[in-house]
């Protein structure tokens, strides 16, 4: 159950003042709910549960700094801590669901580094496909030539029968749930 607002919040300003005359930025926590998000401005909107306030913070950060290679997109409703300074704009440090994480690393090992990157979907199923139609052509070529036919019904019969290697779709290829690029 959430208290009401603070009236000694003023009074806990000026001796902060007071008691900081190099100006030293403060840093603090808050436990909160996620409210809303917007992954495009890489923002959130958190209800704190941890302070007498009940004003929700908006425009948290997603990370420390923005594109700063770790991004954290929570799911409505979970958990997060945000840490907070007089200085800078609130930001997530920790939440409790993830929707989305996003990360920008020259580099990135998975369990380390034995079986080499992830394969890109796209490239192999052209080079397989450009084998494929290869293996095609030599067939093609080797039935007319030991035929001594030029493209008759015997070769189209023929043509029916390796129907089976069929083009790779580099859809089929894809763990839809992990991405990779270099953009």
């Amino acid at each position: 159950m959430k208290q009401s607002g603070n009236n000694a919040r003023p009074i806990i300003e000026v001796i902060r003042k007071i008691s900081n005359p190099m100006a030293l930025d403060s840093f603090w926590i808050v436990i909160g709910e996620v409210i809303s998000v917007d992954e495009y401005e890489r923002t959130c909107v958190v209800q704190p549960l941890n302070d007498k306030s009940e004003a929700e913070i908006p425009n948290v950060s997603l990370s420390a700094e923005a594109n700063d290679g770790q991004i954290l997109i929570p799911e409505v409703g979970s958990a997060v801590i945000v840490g907070r300074t007089e200085k800078f704009q609130p930001f997530i440090i920790l939440t409790s669901d993830l929707a989305k994480y996003i990360l920008y690393a020259e580099l990135i090992k998975f369990n380390g580094d034995t079986h080499g990157g992830i394969p890109i979907a796209d490239e192999i199923a052209s080079q397989v496909n450009a084998g494929l139609n290869a293996i095609k052509a030599a067939c093609i070529a080797a039935y007319t030539a030991q035929a001594g036919i030029d493209g008759s019904l015997g070769l189209n019969a023929f043509n029916a029968s390796i129907t089976a290697l069929q083009p790779i779709n580099s859809i089929t290829l894809q763990n839809t749930k992990v991405k990779h690029g270099n953009d």
